[in-house]
């Protein structure tokens, strides 16, 4: 499975949101997304954790993870 990770942080106070996409397409890049975060940042459409409005694009990560199955007992 594949998620982006994007994270943005408040300028004046430090404080964080991070929102994960799941599901993202193969050839997204990084001018897509930084297009996208920008447009959330000076949209005032995200708050951090301490109620202030995020201003500022931090980082943005394409996480891939696998998966191996064990066992399933019950089936």
């Amino acid at each position: 499975m594949k998620y982006l990770n994007m994270r943005w942080v408040n300028a004046q106070d430090g404080s964080t949101k991070t929102l994960r996409v799941n599901d993202v397409k193969n050839d997204l890049t990084q001018a897509e997304v930084m297009a996208f975060m920008e447009k959330i940042a000076t949209a005032n459409l995200l708050k951090t954790s301490k109620n202030s409005l995020v201003d500022t694009v931090d980082s943005a990560t394409i996480v891939d993870t696998t998966s191996s199955q064990l066992f399933n007992l019950v089936q």
